[in-house]
């Protein structure tokens, strides 16, 4: 799940170049960024935003908490996380019941869950309410029951759109840290299908309906449509499999509750690769495990903006980033004098991040850049 120091800057450079020839500016790059991509790059591998296990949260927030531009404080330090191990959090909300149906998930399909990443090196920490945390010191509850009953839950507007909203409505700044899952009764009218998601974004939906009758079932549901979140396709890894047609049926030899023929028999994602048949050849797609992408971009997308923002003592402490300098010359200086650890990986989610909020203005959706919906 590392990813090379080097191609990382190379995609952040390109980024840059990019914004900069639409004339469009990250939040947190001046004039200067956008004439010279690689200052931007320079700001990246500051040492606020190193993330030594490339799950998206800078080393910084995982050994002093953060505090996020609205002011909330996460004390990420004291809730078990490890800028040694990746860490994911997830926040459930579902609806209230119904004619007697809950929409809760049990507390240990939670577990089983939690006890899945672990075994695979990977901490989930999950936030559903009075239902269930595994969250240390952990004591201010967003998740559990939250949603009013409605039969149809998206109601005729496009899933997508609903599900970024859905973000801003439930996690607002906490995104940097959450991803958001949801959970209630139809997708639609006429929708039978047991959820839907953005791939490599942060949320998704599952649709607890008649054909999802155990706890077990619903537990699936949820493994399955958080894969969609973390970069999986119903035929893998969703990097090797684009080249894939999207009603490409998936392999048998693709063992893994992402392949909708064995979402509700197999709990796992897959544990070894496999070649797919492409049309223009075989594709090798490697196993789900080696495949994750958890510093996707909504991920850590505020640390270069925030900079150092410790929580402590209940207190913010901490400094932003260096006001810009005055020429490019000097902004490489700064750039070879910028504390970059070997061996540690840019957090490029936060550039991405920038570049994110950057197209939000021109109404381009984040999850747009993958061009992606899964169900």
């Amino acid at each position: 799940m590392r990813a090379d120091m080097k191609a990382n800057a190379a995609i952040a450079g390109t980024l840059a170049a990019a914004l900069a020839f639409t004339g469009i500016q990250p939040a947190a790059a001046d004039e200067t960024a956008a004439q010279d991509p690689s200052a931007l790059v320079s700001l990246a591998e500051a040492e606020y935003a190193i993330d030594s296990d490339n799950d998206g949260l800078p080393d910084d927030w995982e050994t002093g908490g953060v505090v996020l531009k609205d002011g909330t404080e996460l004390p990420l330090h004291e809730w078990g996380v490890d800028p040694n191990r990746p860490d994911l959090f997830l926040q459930l909300n579902w609806m209230a019941p119904h004619n007697g149906a809950s929409f809760a998930p049990s507390a240990q399909s939670l577990q089983d869950i939690v006890d899945l990443f672990d075994e695979h090196g990977i901490t989930l920490h999950i936030d559903a309410g009075e239902t269930f945390t595994n969250i240390a010191n952990y004591t201010e509850f967003h998740g559990g029951e939250v949603l009013p009953y409605s039969q149809y839950y998206f109601n005729g507007e496009v899933t997508g759109i609903r599900l970024l909203k859905d973000i801003e409505t439930h996690l607002g700044d906490r995104s940097n840290v959450f991803r958001l899952g949801l959970i209630g009764d139809q997708i639609d009218r006429g929708n039978m299908a047991t959820g839907v998601a953005l791939v490599g974004d942060s949320a998704f939906f599952v649709g607890k309906n008649s054909q999802i009758t155990t706890d077990e079932q619903l537990r699936n549901a949820i493994l399955h449509e958080f894969g969609h979140t973390l970069g999986l396709r119903h035929n893998g890894a969703a990097d090797a499999t684009r080249k894939l047609p999207r009603n490409h049926a998936a392999s048998p030899d693709y063992v893994s509750v992402m392949n909708y023929n064995q979402q509700f028999s197999h709990f796992n994602y897959s544990e070894r690769g496999y070649t797919a048949q492409g049309t223009d050849g075989p594709i090798e797609v490697p196993a789900d495990w080696d495949a994750l992408v958890l510093n996707t971009p909504r991920i850590g997308h505020d640390a270069i903006e925030l900079g150092v923002s410790f929580v402590s003592q209940g207190a913010a402490v901490g400094h932003a980033p260096a006001a810009p300098v005055e020429t490019k010359a000097e902004k490489r200086e700064v750039q070879v004098e910028a504390p970059v650890t070997a061996g540690k990986n840019t957090n490029v989610a936060a550039i991405i991040g920038a570049v994110v909020a950057a197209l939000a203005v021109l109404g381009i959706a984040g999850a747009a850049l993958n061009g992606l919906l899964a169900f």
